[in-house]
C-alpha cells in the first residue's frame, strides 16, 4: 500500500495548495488505496526525512521499499 507524507497542519493561505493533496486526490479518483503519514511541524527537518526528501517538502510517496518525491527521483529504502 502507498504511504503519502503530508503536513498535519498548514496555514490558511496554503490550504489546498500543498502538493500532497494532488497525489491523494489522484489515488482517490483511481481507487488506489493509500495511507497518510502526517508530519508535525519540524518533522520535515529531521535527518531521516531529509534522507528521503532533501528539500524537506511533501509529499514523499513510499511503496514496496521505494520512496519518490516530486522530482521523479527514486531511492530504495534501507
Amino acid at each position: 500500500m502507498l504511504t503519502i507524507s503530508a503536513f498535519e497542519w498548514v496555514p490558511d493561505f496554503a490550504k489546498g495548495q500543498v502538493r500532497d493533496l494532488r497525489v491523494r486526490w489522484a489515488c482517490e479518483e483511481a481507487g488506489i488505496p493509500y495511507k497518510t503519514s502526517l508530519l508535525k511541524q519540524g518533522d520535515q527537518n529531521k535527518p531521516e526525512y531529509r534522507a528521503l526528501q532533501p528539500f524537506g517538502q511533501v509529499p514523499i510517496i513510499e511503496d514496496d521499499g521505494f520512496a519518490q518525491f516530486q522530482t521523479g527521483r527514486s531511492r530504495r529504502l534501507r
